[in-house]
């Protein structure tokens, strides 16, 4: 006899109709600032190339190769992950951006300079979650909500796994 608490262990507290609510939350967060992000960027590529070179850590001839190439690796990795699309694929450069920028913000801050990433365009409440000290923390959640949709895809492949495995009756 399978109790409550038994069925609840093996589909996961967010699993509702084989749609794991907490992933599904998670994709829709970091795919969207993604998107919005980028799409921002793309509009204003010098503005953001200005941005770039703020931060001094980068070479000056590289900004400009930055600040076009960037924003669209952002909207495409963000689409991809909001499509379930290559999510692990996905996740891995988000992932890699979110590190990277979350570096370049930790560097900056402790420099005492107070640098506009560029990140929410023309938006007030991006522009505020993204730019240090809560850009930081804002990155470091983002990169909790890629774990929470790791976590999620990897219990979905077990649970194939098994039921594949599993003898016919």
């Amino acid at each position: 006899m399978t109790t409550t608490a038994t069925v609840e262990r093996q589909t996961g507290p967010a699993d509702r109709g084989g749609i794991d609510v907490y992933a599904l939350t998670a994709r829709a967060i970091v795919g969207g600032l993604f998107l919005i992000s980028g799409i921002g960027k793309i509009v204003a590529p010098l503005d953001f190339a200005k941005e770039i070179r703020a931060y001094e850590l980068v070479p000056i001839i590289a900004t400009n190769a930055m600040a076009y190439l960037l924003p669209w690796v952002e909207v495409f990795a963000g689409l991809l992950l909001l499509a379930c699309l290559w999510r692990r694929e996905a996740r891995l450069i988000l992932g890699f951006l979110l590190v990277v920028f979350t570096i370049a913000k930790t560097v900056t801050y402790f420099q005492g300079k107070v640098i506009d990433c560029g990140c929410g365009g023309q938006i007030s409440i991006l522009k505020y979650i993204y730019n240090a000290p809560q850009g930081i923390l804002t990155n470091l959640v983002l990169l909790g909500l890629l774990w929470v949709d790791a976590r999620a895809q990897c219990r979905a492949e077990r649970r194939r796994e098994a039921q594949k495995n599993r003898p016919m009756s």
